[in-house]
């Protein structure tokens, strides 16, 4: 997830504006709403527990998580009911529904107060990456417009889109997610069997 800073001229290609860059990920988002995702849960440090966890991005999105008796849902907003300590913090509920139910990433932009008059190039792993703000950041693959990271200081707040040529979501979600939430344990949910729509 670490990125290592890019001159314009390192991308390979024309460095378009940030106002630009938006619309192409707007436009991308906007063909991935309304899927259904089963994943398989982990936390670093944690054994695996057999932990799964669905995603419906419809209107309104649903969260669920079940392991063992233990079961929990909630909506992008609100505590949800059960176990809530099985459910991703409202915050990373919320830029999730505005990425996959409304498709709009400019909702992430304002919901985190990301500046979007800055923008620069780094790199996540092998990907190139515009980063758009600074501190809370939203950051967007250079090829394919998918929103790959959101960070979001003030909240504690660090989530990796990651793996999206995953074989189960082929480019429309993807195939892994890092979470992490003021400095506490690391989740990674892995897209387990190929994605529903509505």
């Amino acid at each position: 997830m670490w990125a290592g800073l890019l001159g314009p001229g390192q991308a390979g290609a024309y460095v378009l504006p940030v106002s630009a860059r938006l619309r192409f990920a707007a436009r991308h988002h906007r063909g991935l709403r309304g899927l259904t995702v089963a994943l398989a849960t982990t936390r670093a440090g944690a054994p695996d527990q057999g932990e799964t966890a669905t995603w419906r991005f419809s209107t309104p999105s649903q969260f669920t998580a079940q392991v063992g008796d233990r079961r929990a849902t909630a909506g992008a907003e609100g505590p949800g009911a059960g176990d809530a300590a099985l459910l991703p913090p409202a915050a990373a509920r919320q830029v999730l529904a505005d990425l996959f139910e409304a498709g709009d990433p400019q909702r992430v932009i304002r919901r985190l107060g990301v500046n979007p008059r800055l923008g620069r190039l780094a790199l996540q792993g092998d990907r190139v990456v515009h980063v758009i703000g600074d501190g809370a950041a939203l950051w967007i693959d250079h090829d394919t417009h998918a929103v790959r990271r959101v960070v979001a200081p003030a909240l504690g707040l660090d989530l990796a889109l990651l793996d999206w040529d995953s074989p189960h979501t082929q480019g429309r979600f993807p195939g892994r997610i890092e979470l992490s939430v003021s400095g506490g344990p690391r989740w990674q949910y892995t897209v387990r069997q190929p994605l529903a729509t509505r």
